[in-house]
C-alpha cells in the first residue's frame, strides 16, 4: 500500500525537466520518500534500481522494434 501512494508522487518528481527520461531523479526520489516511511535505505536502493531494470526491460522491445522499422523503411525508400 505504502508503494501505491509514493509512486504517483515519484512520477510526478520523474516528468519534472531536470534530468534526461528522469533518471536519477526517479531514484532519489524513491530513496527520499521510502526513507521518510522508515523503509532501510539499502531496501528503498534496491527497490529503485528494480524499478529502473524493469522498466528498461519492457521497454526495450518496442525500441528494437522501432529502430528496426526505421531501417526497414529506409531500405526500401533507397530502392525506389
Amino acid at each position: 500500500a505504502l508503494y501505491f501512494s509514493i509512486m504517483p508522487i515519484v512520477f510526478l518528481a520523474t516528468s519534472l525537466p531536470i534530468s534526461i527520461g528522469g533518471l536519477g531523479v526517479r531514484e532519489s526520489t524513491l530513496v527520499a520518500l521510502f526513507t521518510m516511511f522508515s523503509v532501510d535505505t539499502q531496501s528503498a536502493i534496491a527497490l529503485s534500481l528494480y524499478y529502473f531494470l524493469i522498466l528498461v526491460l519492457v521497454t526495450a522491445p518496442a525500441a528494437f522494434l522501432l529502430l528496426t522499422k526505421i531501417d526497414r523503411q529506409e531500405q526500401i525508400e533507397a530502392h525506389l
